[in-house]
């Protein structure tokens, strides 16, 4: 399958941050589990690989805060459960949260 991505789509390259905000600021406590796909054969992408991020709970159900990057639905069958880099939230994420908060009503 190949998986063209649109790199001028502002949410391309943010999977990783994005789901790794949305599990520390509702998605764990709601039982959403980190996942990660490795995917070849992506002509768009330079060397042809991609890795792409998401949160997936216990029945399946896909939160994709980014999926709109993608011209076609994301294979998420092909993705695992993953541990994110670091034990704690990264410095993006806590900016991104940051940022969040700051913007709330």
């Amino acid at each position: 399958m190949n998986i063209h991505v649109n790199f001028d789509h502002p949410l391309n390259n943010l999977c990783y941050v994005m789901s790794e905000a949305l599990y520390y600021s509702w998605g764990k406590k709601h039982g959403l589990r980190p996942y990660r796909a490795s995917l070849e054969r992506c002509p768009d992408v330079r060397g042809g690989h991609i890795s792409h991020w998401w949160l997936q709970d216990r029945n399946g159900k896909v939160y994709d805060l980014t999926a709109g990057q993608f011209d076609v639905e994301f294979p998420y069958h092909l993705g695992k459960p993953a541990g994110f880099l670091t034990k704690y939230p990264s410095r993006r994420c806590k900016e991104l949260m940051k940022a969040l908060d700051d913007a709330r009503f």
